[in-house]
């Protein structure tokens, strides 16, 4: 009964990583998610864009599936020279931006300074 229960109240569904290294390349990802999602999750996080307009966060819904997704510029200090941005995205059941707009800020944080 608690692991039914348990798995009823988990909202986060996935985290991925997306970064330019002369190309948008979808890094990682846990758990697996699936082609259509990733290429979709590809075209929002913005590093896409020909106008290279950076949005910092960007929401939205696909198929009941809530994604997050934050992009920021990677300081000049990078031991990857070639990276020049990168985004965290995260799938979730539910509408919470606010929340994951400050778990995607702790995880980029977190990989500055580790």
């Amino acid at each position: 009964m608690a692991a039914a229960e348990a798995a009823d109240t988990q909202l986060m569904l996935g985290v991925g990583l997306i970064d330019t290294n002369g190309e948008v390349l979808w890094v990682w990802c846990y758990p697996s998610t699936t082609a259509t999602l990733r290429n979709l999750l590809l075209k929002k996080c913005c590093l896409t864009d020909e106008n290279k307009l950076l949005h910092p966060f960007v929401f939205g819904q696909y198929r009941r599936t809530w994604f997050y997704i934050t992009t920021v510029e990677v300081p000049d200090s990078s031991v990857l020279i070639k990276v020049t941005h990168f985004s965290i995205v995260l799938t979730a059941k539910d509408f919470n931006p606010e929340k994951y707009a400050a778990f995607t800020r702790i995880l980029i944080l977190h990989s500055f300074y580790t």
